[in-house]
C-alpha cells in the first residue's frame, strides 16, 4: 500500500529522531538500520526503502539537520538581525540539533567530507544548495537595507561559508568541553572579523588593487607583445 508524502516525511523525522535517540546510548558502529527501524516504529523493509544503504541514511541526517537547523534561525526576527547575527545563530542551531548525537556525526562526517569522491555526493551538494540559498537570502536582504556592503565575488564568498560552517563543525566534534565554550568563542571570534572585514570595504580594495595590477600590467602585456621582449 502506498502511503503518503505527508506520512513518508513523518517516517523520515522518525528515523532521524530515533538516529539521535540510539546514538546516545551507542557507539556509530553498532547503530544498525534495524534497531533504527525498530525505534522509529517502522519496518525495517521500509527504512531501507528511503535509505538502501547507510551512507545513505548519513547524507539525510546532515540534510535533515541543516534544514531544522535553517527552519529553528527562521523563527527568530530575522528583520531586526544583522547578517553575521543571522549566520551566528544558523551555526548555534545546528550545534544544538546535533550535540545529543554528536558521536554519530563524528563518525559520519568522516565518510561525508574526508572522501574527496563524497563531497561530490549529490546529496552533499544539495545540502549545501540549500544552505547557500538561505544565507544569500538573508545577505541580499542585508545588502538592500544598507546593513551590508556588497563585495565583489560575492556568490564565491557566500559559498565558502559553507566550508566555515563544516570547519566550525569538525572544530565542535574536538570540543571536550560540555557546554561547548570554545567553540562559542571561536564563533563570536570569527562572525566580528567577519563583519569588520565587510564593513571595512576591504574586499572592494583588494579587487581593484588586483583589477588594476590585471589591466595595467598582465592584460597590456597580452594586447601588446611587443613589450614583453623588451
Amino acid at each position: 500500500m502506498r502511503i503518503s508524502k505527508e506520512q513518508r516525511q513523518k517516517n523520515i523525522e522518525a528515523v532521524f529522531k530515533s538516529v539521535i535517540k540510539l546514538s546516545s546510548r551507542t557507539d556509530f558502529d553498532s547503530l544498525t538500520m534495524k534497531s533504527i527501524a525498530k525505534e522509529a516504529k517502522i519496518g525495517e523493509a521500509t527504512i531501507y526503502n528511503y535509505f538502501p544503504k547507510k551512507e545513505m541514511l548519513i547524507t539525510g541526517f546532515l540534510d535533515w539537520s541543516v534544514e531544522r537547523a535553517i527552519e529553528e534561525t527562521q523563527k527568530e526576527s530575522l528583520k531586526n538581525m544583522t547578517f553575521t547575527e543571522i549566520l551566528h545563530a544558523l551555526i548555534e542551531n545546528h550545534i544544538e540539533i546535533l550535540t545529543p548525537s554528536k558521536a554519530f556525526f563524528g563518525k559520519s562526517v568522516q565518510s561525508l567530507f574526508v572522501n574527496p569522491l563524497a563531497i561530490a555526493n549529490t546529496s552533499v551538494s544539495t545540502t549545501k544548495n540549500r544552505y547557500i540559498q538561505f544565507i544569500t537570502e538573508e545577505f541580499n536582504r542585508s545588502v538592500s537595507n544598507g546593513s551590508m556592503p556588497a563585495p565583489p565575488f560575492q556568490e564565491f564568498l557566500l559559498a565558502l561559508l559553507w566550508d566555515f560552517h563544516i570547519g566550525i563543525l569538525y572544530y565542535w566534534l574536538q570540543d571536550e568541553d560540555k557546554a561547548s565554550m570554545r567553540t562559542t568563542e571561536l564563533v563570536d571570534l570569527s562572525m566580528k572579523v567577519f563583519e569588520e572585514l565587510l564593513r571595512s570595504d576591504l574586499f572592494n580594495k583588494v579587487y581593484s588593487v588586483a583589477h588594476f595590477l590585471f589591466k595595467e600590467h598582465i592584460l597590456n602585456k597580452m594586447l601588446n607583445p611587443t613589450r614583453m621582449s623588451l
